[in-house]
């Protein structure tokens, strides 16, 4: 089915706020290349070890999830992919058999692990040290005696997470997650302009060429992604009612 490389987008909605909001899943899946940054202070080797997951590891894993979704396409037929409950596995099936019935979910699962053994290390490292630094409550910064590890952090995370997953479908999480931390990345750039002029002595153990191209692309993406979603979906609904009059 290689032709469906060439014709995978036919009779799709072309609506630039759907695609943004198709793209909320897909960056949703990229994400955890921010992760190692959250990690620095427990890295042995910072300069080195930040340097090969940004510049080796994010593009390996983006090389990763590009080959699979060619995989989909060039294995499996445009309505396969649309009426697959599960697209690997579906793939699986139809190139090894019915032991792929059995390799793909003790892959997913590893990978599953994986994803959320790395967005807790993360995650509760960032409610650890907003902490520390006297933003959150101090109970957030305490650390266990043996293993010095911030376990209410981890508490607090775990609690709610729950939560989340009680109160919304997995659908609707992705898409306010995916949503919110794009708001909070613009935050953090608008953060990184102001502070390259407020305090220009501050020590930076990384300097980067070329920054502020980075600081505007990833304002203008962080933008768009708020904007156009609701601009198109605004525009969508005038024009069908337009059409209903």
């Amino acid at each position: 089915h290689s032709h469906n490389l060439t014709s995978s987008f036919e009779d799709t909605n072309p609506c630039v706020g759907e695609i943004v909001l198709a793209f909320y899943s897909v960056l949703f899946s990229y994400e955890g290349w921010n992760g190692i940054g959250y990690t620095v202070e427990e890295n042995k080797n910072v300069k080195r070890n930040l340097l090969l997951g940004i510049f080796l590891g994010v593009p390996c894993v983006t090389g990763c999830y590009v080959l699979v979704n060619i995989a989909y396409f060039a294995g499996l037929s445009k309505s396969q992919v649309l009426s697959s409950p599960a697209t690997a596995l579906t793939l699986a099936q139809s190139t090894i058999g019915d032991a792929g019935l059995v390799l793909i979910p003790l892959m997913v699962a590893v990978s599953t692990i994986g994803a959320a053994t790395g967005a807790v290390y993360a995650g509760s490292r960032v409610m650890y040290t907003t902490a520390r630094d006297g933003n959150l409550i101090e109970t957030l910064s305490l650390l266990h005696n043996k293993f010095q590890t911030p376990v209410m952090a981890l508490i607090v995370q775990g609690l709610l997470t729950c939560l989340l997953i009680v109160i919304g479908s997995i659908g609707h999480l992705i898409d306010g997650l995916t949503t919110l931390m794009w708001v909070f990345y613009g935050l953090v750039f608008v953060g990184l302009l102001v502070m390259r002029f407020t305090r220009r002595q501050e020590t930076r153990p990384f300097k980067s060429s070329g920054p502020f191209l980075i600081y505007i692309y990833v304002l203008m993406l962080s933008g768009n992604h708020e904007y156009i979603p609701t601009y198109g979906n605004n525009h969508d609904k005038a024009q069908e009612t337009k059409r209903q009059v």
